[in-house]
C-alpha cells in the first residue's frame, strides 16, 4: 500500500502544473493578475512593425502561452465578485481622492488650503427595514416600540430582535406592502441623472450667491468633485468638493484687513461701519481681479447679517503679513489688467 497521502483534484492539478516545463511563465502570468478571482482570458496576436520599412520586428500570439490564452485581471469593483480587484480599486480611489485634498504624488501640498466640503446626499425613506444596531460593542434591538403598534396591513411596526450583521433579515422591510419598492427602484435608476443635474446646477447657484455670471465664475474658480456611491439600504452618495482659484492654485491664503468701503459694491458699502477694520482671508479673486471674496474672522453671530463671505474691492483692502512662513508677496497678472495676490 502506498504511503503517499490522497490529494484532492485541485491539489493534484496544481502539482501537475508545477511539474510542467513552462511552469515559470505560467506562474508569472498568474502573478500578474494580482490574485484576481475571475481573470479574463484574452485570445489573439500582436505584430510590431517598423514604421519606415514595414519590417515585422516582433510577433506575439496568445496560442504560444502555456494556457493558450493570456490572463488579465477582471478589474471588478465589487468585493462579492473579486476581492483582489476590489481591494486594488479601493486603494487607488483612496490615493486619488486624498492627493486631491492634501496634495502629494505630483500635486502641490498647498491644495490642502483650498476651501472644501464633504457632502452626503441620502435618499428619502422608502419604508422601515430591519437593521443591525450597535452601541459600545453591544448589539441593540432592531426597532423597539413600547406600545407595539401595527401598520395598516396588520403587521408590527417595530422589531425587538437583536440582528447580527450577517442576519438575512437585515435590510428587509418590516411590511412588504408598506414598503415603496417602486420609489426605491426609480431613485436608484435615476441616480446618475440626479448627479448630473446637481453638478450642472451647482455652478449657477454659486455664481448667483457671489453676484457673478457663470462665465466670470469659470474664469475665477473651479469646482472639483470626487463622488463615491454607497450601496446601502437607503441609497446614498458621498462627494468631496474642492474650490480652486484659477489665478494661482498653489499660493497660500492672503490675509487682509478692510481699510475702507469706497470702491466695494453697494450691498457691502451699506455695512461700512460694521465692516471697517475687520480682518479675514481672501478665498477667491473675481471679476478680472478687481474684487476679492473675503472670509471674515470672528464668530458668525458678530458678523454683519451673520454673513462670513463678502465681495470687496481690492482697493478697499490692505494685505497683512503672509502666514505659513512665506516671505514676500506672490502676485499674478490677471489677463494683463491688474496685479493682485493669488489665493487658493
Amino acid at each position: 500500500m502506498s504511503d503517499l497521502p490522497s490529494l484532492s483534484s485541485d491539489m493534484l492539478a496544481a502539482v501537475q502544473r508545477a511539474a510542467m516545463p513552462d511552469f515559470a511563465r505560467w506562474q508569472r502570468m498568474v502573478y500578474a493578475t494580482g490574485g484576481c478571482a475571475q481573470p479574463i482570458r484574452l485570445h489573439g496576436e500582436r505584430y510590431t512593425l517598423d514604421s519606415r520599412t514595414g519590417e515585422v520586428l516582433d510577433v506575439y500570439r496568445t496560442t504560444d502561452e502555456p494556457t493558450g490564452f493570456l490572463l488579465t485581471a477582471c478589474g471588478n469593483r465589487r468585493v462579492s465578485r473579486c476581492p483582489a480587484c476590489s481591494a486594488v480599486y479601493k486603494d487607488d480611489t483612496y490615493h486619488l481622492i486624498i492627493t486631491g485634498l492634501r496634495g502629494g504624488k505630483g500635486v502641490p501640498e498647498e491644495v490642502g488650503l483650498h476651501p472644501r466640503a464633504f457632502v452626503t446626499f441620502t435618499a428619502p425613506s422608502f419604508g422601515a427595514v430591519h437593521a443591525h444596531r450597535q452601541k459600545a460593542g453591544r448589539t441593540l434591538p432592531c426597532r423597539p416600540r413600547r406600545d407595539r403598534p401595527v401598520c395598516a396591513h396588520g403587521r408590527p411596526e417595530g422589531c425587538g430582535v437583536r440582528h447580527e450583521r450577517d442576519d438575512s433579515q437585515v435590510g428587509q422591510p418590516l411590511c412588504v406592502d408598506c414598503y415603496d419598492y417602486v420609489g426605491a427602484v426609480l431613485w436608484n435608476a435615476h441616480a446618475g441623472a440626479l448627479w448630473r443635474e446637481f453638478t450642472r446646477t451647482m455652478p449657477s447657484v454659486l455664481a448667483r450667491l457671489l453676484g457673478l455670471t457663470r462665465k466670470e465664475l469659470r474664469r475665477t474658480a473651479r469646482l472639483s468633485y470626487a463622488k463615491v456611491g454607497a450601496s446601502t439600504r437607503r441609497a446614498a452618495w458621498s462627494t468631496s468638493m474642492r474650490w480652486s482659484d484659477l489665478t494661482d492654485r498653489t499660493a497660500p491664503p492672503t490675509r487682509v484687513v478692510i481699510s475702507s468701503m469706497e470702491h466695494s459694491p453697494m450691498t457691502t458699502r451699506v455695512f461700512g461701519s460694521l465692516m471697517a477694520c475687520r480682518t479675514g482671508v481672501v478665498i477667491c479673486v473675481m471679476r478680472d481681479g478687481r474684487f476679492a471674496l473675503v472670509r471674515l474672522d470672528g464668530p458668525k453671530p458678530d458678523l454683519p447679517q451673520g454673513t462670513r463671505r463678502w465681495m470687496i474691492h481690492w482697493d478697499d483692502l490692505t494685505e497683512l503679513s503672509r502666514p505659513y512662513g512665506e516671505s514676500g508677496t506672490r502676485k499674478r497678472d490677471l489677463e494683463g489688467r491688474s496685479h493682485h495676490p493669488g489665493v487658493p
